[in-house]
């Protein structure tokens, strides 16, 4: 991506503006475990799956959007 098509086409454009993506994930502070317990679901239309099988589905679909909405 070239960063300078950005240039001047924001109000606050800098060379050092960038986007962050929070993805509001939930804390796991288990050194076990390292995501959800594997007794958190998701029911899916195929039936239930791990958390951690989907744990970074969200992140992906946000910037995957924030990237289709910059261009």
């Amino acid at each position: 991506m070239d960063i300078g098509q950005f240039e001047g086409n924001y109000i606050f454009s800098d060379p050092n503006v960038h986007i962050w993506n929070d993805m509001n994930e939930p804390a796991c502070f288990d050194p076990y475990e390292k995501s959800m317990a594997k007794s958190n679901l998701h029911r899916f239309p195929h039936g239930l799956v791990e958390h951690r099988d989907v744990h970074n589905l969200y992140g992906y679909f946000n910037t995957q959007a924030t990237y289709d909405g910059l261009l």
